[in-house]
């Protein structure tokens, strides 16, 4: 209404200076529609610039569980990106519930921050959203095709545990390159023969001590069963030798991308 209140008092103002003879009307119309149109236009500007007929309401606040952006098990991540050359500005990227890999939105409203804490047992997000929205009836009369209701804040806040690492954007990718390039180092250093002899050797002994560990549970155990026992029991050994490569494997990297801003 505001805007229609605009085009009739600029109407009349053009009217009142420009049309009328009598000079005592022209006189008395004249301030009648100079002070209309200065009133409108003031109400105008404050509802634009400072929200006049509006108020702030906070929505209550929502949480969500959030997953690691990381593919490796032995990996917890959450990955940020600056905005620009401010470091209080950021994206922030992780998985949320259904596993899809999401990112907090790049607008100079939305604030995130992240809280680690040893307590936390589920890596959630707290989201607060913040809105201007009509003090009442008439404000929405008067403004409703003026200035909308509309999003002044949105905070973020992720809580995870001390275990999950918070990285950068560029953290991330070189931490990437890094584990793939020793990966392969690694892989062929473990397929030199002294090496495989050592693994031999310890898969044997692993293999070993599990039978013994069945033998003395169940003394009548058949040679089907031992076979079965030795079979899982390298199978566990191959699994934690591979958790125990990947663990090396990944605290090297992170030591090594500690120094990259």
């Amino acid at each position: 209404m505001i805007i229609y209140a605009l085009i009739i008092t600029s109407a009349l103002f053009f009217l009142a200076w420009n049309l009328i003879d009598n000079r005592k009307i022209h006189f008395i119309a004249s301030l009648i529609t100079t002070l209309l149109f200065l009133v409108t236009v003031f109400f105008a500007v404050a509802n634009f610039k400072d929200h006049y007929g509006m108020h702030k309401v906070t929505e209550p606040q929502q949480t969500q569980q959030i997953k690691s952006i990381s593919p490796r098990r032995s990996l917890k991540m959450l990955v940020y990106r600056p905005m620009g050359n401010s470091r209080k500005s950021q994206i922030v990227i992780y998985k949320n519930k259904h596993n899809k890999v999401v990112h907090t939105a790049s607008d100079l409203k939305v604030t995130n921050q992240i809280v680690q804490n040893s307590k936390i047992t589920k890596p959630h997000v707290v989201t607060s959203v913040s809105k201007w929205i009509y003090s009442n009836s008439t404000s929405h009369f008067w403004f409703y095709l003026a200035k909308k209701p509309s999003t002044y804040r949105v905070r973020h806040t992720f809580y995870v545990p001390n275990s999950w690492r918070v990285l950068s954007m560029k953290q991330t990718l070189a931490l990437k390159q890094i584990i793939k390039n020793r990966s392969g180092q690694l892989e062929q250093k473990a397929n030199s023969p002294q090496a495989e002899h050592r693994i031999r050797q310890q898969a044997m002994m692993y293999v070993k001590s599990q039978e013994m560990d069945a033998i003395h549970k169940n003394p009548k155990l058949s040679v089907t069963q031992k076979k079965l026992v030795a079979k899982r029991a390298t199978k566990d050994f191959k699994a934690k030798m591979k958790q125990k490569l990947e663990r090396k494997l990944i605290s090297e990297a992170l030591q090594t991308v500690k120094s990259i801003d």
